[in-house]
């Protein structure tokens, strides 16, 4: 099954209780017009190999520990795509206005775990993936869940669209399914009242190898993150800005601001630094900054890829990461969206 998800902008808001065909949907979204249900023909499949990343021990291993499929970011899941043999699509649209559910994962029972993002609110949904009604909801601040993750027992792990962490888990003991929040990591000494802002919360948080969850705020631009004794770790940044997701391997963490690609491990006083260049950003402006805008994606624990911002084309750049002078780093740099 494969479940794609439309965020909705608009001033009318259409609640479907069930699922719904997709072309009548999208049609409605469209402005009218044919919606074919499918084309092209049935494909072969051709299984891709293993990926080569180390499993995690403290994130989901099956493709569904974050946004873009594990904590390297590589945006590959382990299972088998639609094949096109009598293919059935369903849709389901939100009841709430500017909500897009762009993430989702599935559990050990093979149902839908997802979060509606919205700026007046945000839902925790878990959905039967046969006809994508809802089996649970919680609802959560706006802007909560962006960005989430799913740990290695299959528990929720998101920014709470305010400055702290939460962590769910679905309970069956009453016979129906129940999300239930299983712990709860306040922020808010991190960032003083009169330094607060619309972007003053985590974005994006990520499992390094010994269990560290780390987080980052946009702004005041912070990295950190809560270690096994429930201490908050930070490093705060000057002059620069963070741009969007984090990766993880064995050997740390890493993130791009507006300046500078970072790496960094936990140390016995907080983050410390192991990686730190600058990288040619261009010179467009992207709705939140100057800089990348885009997640980092590892490609194995040698280079590592993400956009810059030039105008009026974007590049996609590749960097090396071993230990070499800044100027050697570049690999390639390739036009985007031509």
């Amino acid at each position: 099954a494969v479940t794609y998800w439309w965020p909705k902008f608009g001033a009318e808001a259409r609640h479907f209780p069930g699922g719904r065909d997709v072309s009548e949907t999208l049609s409605w979204m469209t402005g009218g017009g044919a919606i074919p249900q499918h084309q092209g023909g049935v494909a072969t499949a051709k299984p891709l190999p293993p990926l080569p990343m180390p499993r995690h021990p403290y994130q989901d291993n099956n493709g569904y520990a974050g946004a873009h499929g594990d904590s390297y970011n590589s945006g590959v899941m382990p299972h088998a795509g639609p094949l096109g043999l009598d293919p059935q699509v369903m849709s389901r649209m939100t009841s709430a206005l500017f909500s897009g559910c762009s993430t989702q994962h599935f559990d050990n029972r093979g149902r839908v775990v997802t979060i509606c993002v919205g700026f007046t609110g945000s839902r925790l949904l878990l959905l039967d993936a046969a006809d994508l009604s809802i089996l649970a909801a919680k609802e959560l601040p706006a802007l909560a869940g962006w960005y989430f993750r799913m740990d290695q027992h299959g528990q929720v792990v998101l920014p709470a669209g305010d400055l702290s962490l939460q962590v769910y888990r679905v309970e069956e003991a009453s016979g129906s399914p129940q999300w239930v929040r299983v712990a709860h990591y306040d922020l808010s000494s991190l960032v003083p009242e009169a330094k607060r802002g619309i972007r003053s919360v985590p974005m994006d948080l990520v499992a390094d190898w010994h269990g560290n969850w780390w987080f980052g705020i946009w702004a005041p631009a912070i990295i950190g993150y809560r270690n096994g004794d429930g201490n908050l770790l930070v490093h705060e940044f000057e002059g620069e800005i963070l741009e969007n997701g984090m990766a993880a391997t064995p050997l740390g963490i890493y993130f791009v601001t507006d300046q500078y690609l970072y790496g960094m491990r936990a140390g016995p006083q907080g983050p410390e630094v192991f990686l730190r260049f600058p990288y040619d950003a261009g010179g467009g402006v992207n709705a939140l900054s100057k800089g990348s805008g885009t997640t980092p994606v590892l490609l194995g624990e040698q280079l590592i890829a993400f956009g810059d911002n030039d105008s009026p084309q974007p590049n996609l750049l590749v960097y090396r990461l071993d230990d070499v002078a800044d100027e050697e780093r570049l690999v390639c740099k390739m036009p985007l969206f031509k």
